[in-house]
Protein backbone atom coordinates (compact mmCIF):
# COMPACT_ATOMS: atom_id res chain seq x y z
CA UNK A 1 0.00 0.00 0.00
CA UNK A 2 1.05 3.50 -0.95
CA UNK A 3 2.27 5.27 2.42
CA UNK A 4 4.39 8.42 1.08
CA UNK A 5 6.01 8.77 4.98
CA UNK A 6 7.93 5.77 4.69
CA UNK A 7 9.79 6.78 1.95
CA UNK A 8 13.05 8.56 1.46
CA UNK A 9 13.65 12.43 2.11
CA UNK A 10 14.19 13.08 -2.23
CA UNK A 11 10.82 11.14 -2.51
CA UNK A 12 9.20 13.20 0.25
CA UNK A 13 10.39 16.40 -1.36
CA UNK A 14 9.20 15.12 -4.67
CA UNK A 15 5.60 14.62 -3.44
CA UNK A 16 5.35 17.92 -1.74
CA UNK A 17 6.84 19.76 -4.82
CA UNK A 18 4.51 17.98 -6.81
CA UNK A 19 1.60 18.40 -4.94
CA UNK A 20 2.22 22.34 -4.57
CA UNK A 21 2.57 22.69 -8.19
CA UNK A 22 -0.56 21.13 -8.77
CA UNK A 23 -2.13 23.86 -6.58
CA UNK A 24 -0.67 26.73 -8.13
CA UNK A 25 -1.41 25.39 -11.81
CA UNK A 26 -4.62 25.43 -10.86
CA UNK A 27 -4.55 29.17 -8.98
CA UNK A 28 -2.84 30.20 -11.98
CA UNK A 29 -4.37 28.74 -14.83
CA UNK A 30 -7.29 31.35 -14.76
CA UNK A 31 -4.65 34.37 -15.30
CA UNK A 32 -3.10 32.58 -18.60
CA UNK A 33 0.24 32.01 -17.49
CA UNK A 34 2.67 29.62 -17.02
CA UNK A 35 4.53 27.93 -13.69
CA UNK A 36 7.74 29.18 -15.68
CA UNK A 37 6.45 32.56 -16.49
CA UNK A 38 4.79 32.30 -12.60
CA UNK A 39 8.45 31.97 -11.04
CA UNK A 40 10.26 34.19 -13.13
CA UNK A 41 7.32 36.59 -12.25
CA UNK A 42 8.16 36.17 -8.68
CA UNK A 43 11.60 37.06 -8.63
CA UNK A 44 10.40 40.21 -10.65
CA UNK A 45 7.51 41.37 -8.04
CA UNK A 46 10.96 41.04 -5.47
CA UNK A 47 13.23 42.97 -7.65
CA UNK A 48 12.05 44.31 -10.45
CA UNK A 49 14.69 45.25 -13.21
CA UNK A 50 16.59 42.32 -13.45
CA UNK A 51 18.55 41.28 -16.58
CA UNK A 52 18.23 38.12 -18.11
CA UNK A 53 21.75 36.63 -16.67
CA UNK A 54 20.43 37.32 -13.22
CA UNK A 55 16.78 35.62 -13.98
CA UNK A 56 18.80 32.65 -15.04
CA UNK A 57 21.05 32.62 -12.01
CA UNK A 58 18.17 32.66 -9.76
CA UNK A 59 15.24 31.05 -11.58
CA UNK A 60 17.72 28.54 -12.30
CA UNK A 61 17.14 27.35 -16.02
CA UNK A 62 19.13 27.82 -19.21
CA UNK A 63 19.15 30.77 -21.00
CA UNK A 64 17.62 29.89 -23.97
CA UNK A 65 14.44 28.07 -22.22
CA UNK A 66 14.69 31.70 -20.07
CA UNK A 67 14.75 34.01 -23.62
CA UNK A 68 11.33 31.88 -25.21
CA UNK A 69 9.72 32.38 -21.54
CA UNK A 70 10.42 36.33 -21.64
CA UNK A 71 9.71 36.05 -25.41
CA UNK A 72 5.96 35.14 -24.64
CA UNK A 73 5.97 37.21 -21.63
CA UNK A 74 6.83 40.26 -23.53
CA UNK A 75 4.38 39.57 -26.32
CA UNK A 76 1.57 38.90 -23.41
CA UNK A 77 2.22 42.31 -21.74
CA UNK A 78 3.41 41.16 -18.45
CA UNK A 79 7.20 42.59 -19.06
CA UNK A 80 9.15 44.93 -20.91
CA UNK A 81 12.85 45.52 -21.31
CA UNK A 82 15.14 48.40 -21.04
CA UNK A 83 18.84 48.85 -22.61
CA UNK A 84 20.73 49.04 -19.23
CA UNK A 85 22.32 52.50 -18.90
CA UNK A 86 25.95 51.56 -17.73
CA UNK A 87 26.03 48.77 -20.33
CA UNK A 88 23.67 48.74 -23.64
CA UNK A 89 25.00 45.05 -24.25
CA UNK A 90 22.57 44.29 -21.67
CA UNK A 91 18.63 44.53 -21.23
CA UNK A 92 16.72 44.62 -17.91
CA UNK A 93 13.14 42.98 -17.30
CA UNK A 94 10.59 45.06 -15.98
CA UNK A 95 7.40 44.83 -14.86
CA UNK A 96 4.25 46.06 -17.17
CA UNK A 97 1.39 47.42 -14.86
CA UNK A 98 -0.37 44.16 -15.92
CA UNK A 99 2.06 42.48 -14.75
CA UNK A 100 2.07 44.19 -11.40
CA UNK A 101 -1.31 43.93 -10.93
CA UNK A 102 -1.48 40.23 -11.21
CA UNK A 103 1.26 39.91 -8.15
CA UNK A 104 -1.19 41.89 -6.19
CA UNK A 105 -4.34 39.45 -7.32
CA UNK A 106 -2.23 36.41 -6.53
CA UNK A 107 -0.82 37.09 -3.31
CA UNK A 108 -4.12 36.60 -1.24
CA UNK A 109 -4.40 33.41 -3.21
CA UNK A 110 -0.54 31.91 -2.57
CA UNK A 111 -1.29 32.66 0.95
CA UNK A 112 -4.71 30.40 1.17
CA UNK A 113 -2.21 27.48 -0.76
CA UNK A 114 0.70 28.20 1.40
CA UNK A 115 -1.56 27.31 4.28
CA UNK A 116 -3.23 24.77 3.14
CA UNK A 117 0.01 23.13 2.75
CA UNK A 118 0.93 24.26 5.99
CA UNK A 119 -2.34 23.81 7.89
CA UNK A 120 -1.21 21.76 10.57
CA UNK A 121 1.85 23.21 11.74
CA UNK A 122 1.87 25.76 14.79
CA UNK A 123 3.25 29.56 13.56
CA UNK A 124 6.60 28.33 15.34
CA UNK A 125 6.51 25.15 13.61
CA UNK A 126 6.16 27.12 10.00
CA UNK A 127 9.03 29.42 11.00
CA UNK A 128 11.13 26.37 12.18
CA UNK A 129 9.96 24.45 8.68
CA UNK A 130 11.24 27.65 7.03
CA UNK A 131 14.38 28.02 8.35
CA UNK A 132 15.24 23.89 7.35
CA UNK A 133 14.27 24.94 3.85
CA UNK A 134 16.40 27.69 3.87
CA UNK A 135 19.34 25.45 5.30
CA UNK A 136 18.61 22.63 3.04
CA UNK A 137 18.55 25.31 0.06
CA UNK A 138 22.05 26.46 1.00
CA UNK A 139 23.20 23.02 1.70
CA UNK A 140 22.68 22.53 -1.80
CA UNK A 141 23.60 25.54 -3.68
CA UNK A 142 27.12 25.22 -1.76
CA UNK A 143 27.56 21.92 -4.02
CA UNK A 144 27.06 24.48 -7.44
Amino acid sequence: MFNPKKRSICYKLHFVTRTGFMELNRLIEPYGITQGQFIVLTFLWENNGLSQKELCERVRVEQPTLANTLKRMERDGLVYRNRDKEDKRYCKYYLTDKGEKLGCEMDINLETIQDNILKTLTKSERELFNEFLDRIIDNISEKE
